[in-house]
């Protein structure tokens, strides 16, 4: 089947047997962010958090919910260095901190952290990483057409309550949108009017907290096609590595990483974002910069040059030689 657009919102999730990926404890949320701000109320009920450390390459939706909680935060740098991303976790002083490996590809960072950690496992969970922390949290709509798709758990075991009511009007728009769009994929209808529904769901996502997952999207985590996303991941990452792997933040696949995106560190990035919109081709880019974030000229250069390239499974790779020969004739365009 040829599709009519590569990237952009998710329309369906692969589904096989029962993967077992989720342990029993596991609790479900309407998204990251408020898994995360559950965690933190969690830890307050038995001590005081007034600082956390973060990562300086992030999602300000991963900060807003320490501000909500009157916790003060400070950035660790995030940085490119010697070609590699590193990640500088020394002298940090903080109550907590919140950890994360990008894009589905090992790290190679020590912690040395005696403090309460957090790990944001969203780009991780398909991996084997070890995530030695106290918590861990995620969001699966990163990965596939899961509405809601929030998780966590808690290494001692929860203190608090968790929530058991959902936002049926959000998961109602997210769920129309996906019909729509999966409708205008297949070649069914010609209405891109998902696109507006996708920005409403959204905007309506902000400031939604204390609120769980659907209960859709919590059976679907269970059988979620672990082996197909991660072959069809891994075939269309290598492909893209093996074509575009001097521009590629990672230049190597280990065996056991499978990969969100491959994300490209390129001059001219915005540019070379609207060409392929242009072509309709859509890659994010991580992150956008926001009032919250606080970063120096080094930790900046990541958001600004950065663009993740699609490799998911709803791609083969004739999508993704099409997404590449686009590139490469933009390059091409560039260097004339």
């Amino acid at each position: 089947m040829k599709y009519r657009e590569i990237g952009s919102e998710f329309w369906n999730i692969p589904q096989g047997d029962e993967n077992h990926l989720f342990s029993n404890d596991t609790r479900w949320f309407i998204s990251g962010r408020a898994a995360l701000d559950h965690i933190l109320k969690d830890i307050m009920t038995t001590k005081e958090i007034r600082t956390a450390a973060m990562p300086s390459w992030c999602c300000d939706t991963m900060i807003e919910p320490f501000l909500r909680n009157g916790i003060a935060v400070s950035f660790y740098p995030v940085i490119i260095k010697d070609g590699r991303l590193y990640q500088d976790y020394q002298d940090i002083k903080a109550d907590v901190l919140l950890k994360m490996e990008y894009f589905g590809y090992e790290a190679h960072n020590d912690l040395p952290f005696a403090g309460t950690i957090i790990s944001d496992i969203s780009h991780s969970i398909f991996t084997d990483a070890d995530h030695d922390s106290d918590y861990v949290f995620g969001s699966l709509r990163k990965w596939a057409g899961f509405k809601t798709g929030g998780f966590a758990s808690c290494k001692e075991g929860f203190k608090l309550k968790e929530p058991t009511s959902t936002d049926s009007e959000y998961v109602g728009r997210r769920k129309k949108a996906m019909a729509l769009k999966s409708a205008y994929i297949s070649g069914l209808s010609d209405d891109k009017g998902y696109l507006d529904i996708y920005v409403e769901a959204e905007e309506s996502l902000v400031g939604l907290y204390d609120l769980c997952g659907d209960k859709e999207d919590i059976e679907a985590a269970k059988h979620l096609d672990l082996r197909y996303l991660k072959e069809r991941r891994r075939a269309n990452a290598k492909n893209l590595l093996a074509e575009l792997g001097e521009y590629a933040l990672f230049k190597e696949m280990g065996a056991d990483d499978c990969p969100l995106f491959v994300p490209i560190i390129i001059d001219n990035r915005d540019e070379l974002r609207k060409y392929l919109i242009d072509h309709a081709i859509y890659c994010p880019i991580h992150w956008p910069i926001s009032p919250l974030h606080q970063l120096s000229e080094e930790e900046r250069y990541l958001y600004d040059h950065e663009l993740s390239l699609i490799c998911d499974q709803r791609y083969d790779l004739a999508d993704i030689r099409e997404m590449t020969a686009i590139i490469k004739q933009y390059l091409k365009e560039k260097t004339c």
